[in-house]
């Protein structure tokens, strides 16, 4: 079981690690074998205002492809994770009891397709510390999308940049994808915010379909929602650099 900390103007000691490590253990022991990987943020949302703004935000993946999400608020980063930690350790005791198969399913913005379930984005690893340096500096500004993209990047296998396959996503591919259900096609480039230019099809890797694109091959497919309730299951076809 890997537990990742991320911090936004928190600073991580050692002493810190080490609690979060073992209250998140001791919290997980009983379900070690549900959890694929835990994602933790330590967000100090006040800054030097002050007052009850350390946030712990505790994403769990699950084996059976399910995520659950729990936060706990104090104004000591110490006291956040012990409240993270203990309701994680009742939330997932109940997901799982009403699931047993995995708990609570995910409700990502979109999901990959295969035929074994969601298959794992695949980045290369000069490409995640990029991400990871635009995902710390756009934290506070769009929680929403930045979740979106670290979900991916945890469940995503990290290669070197010369083992990526040509025919993967990655930051400045073009890709073309097609609507399964009309047959339309979209050709975008994916490109990191500060090159994002709609009108000329340069999507961010922050935007919703960016971070979603991000990693798939040719042939993987997601199901896009729409705000009717129904979706589109959109097709990657094409990868070029």
């Amino acid at each position: 079981m890997r537990i990742f900390v991320r911090h936004t103007n928190v600073p991580i000691s050692e002493a810190l690690d080490a609690h979060v490590q073992r209250k998140l253990r001791g919290a997980l022991r009983r379900f070690t074998d549900r959890v694929a990987a835990v994602a933790v943020r330590l967000v100090d949302e006040n800054g030097p205002r002050g007052g009850v703004d350390t946030r712990c935000r505790v994403v769990v993946e699950l084996t059976g492809g399910g995520q659950l999400v729990v936060e706990g608020l104090a104004a000591d980063a110490y006291v956040a994770v012990t409240q993270a930690a203990a309701r994680l350790h009742r939330q997932l005791g109940r997901a799982l009891a009403r699931d047993p198969r995995g708990g609570r399913r995910a409700r990502p913005a979109a999901r990959a397709l295969g035929s074994d379930g969601p298959p794992r984005p695949t980045v290369s690893a000069a490409d995640v510390e990029l991400l990871r340096a635009f995902i710390d500096a756009a934290y506070g500004r769009d929680r929403t999308a930045v979740e979106a993209l670290e979900a991916e990047l945890h469940r995503a296998e990290v290669v070197p940049r010369e083992a990526l396959p040509p025919s993967v996503v990655r930051v400045g591919s073009q890709v073309v994808y097609v609507d399964d259900g009309t047959g339309e096609r979209r050709a975008v480039t994916l490109v990191l915010p500060p090159d994002a230019d709609a009108a000329r099809g340069r999507v961010s890797v922050l935007a919703p379909i960016g971070a979603a694109l991000i990693g798939l091959s040719v042939g993987d497919a997601i199901d896009w929602p729409l705000p009717n309730g129904r979706s589109r299951r959109l097709r990657v076809c094409a990868v070029t650099d």
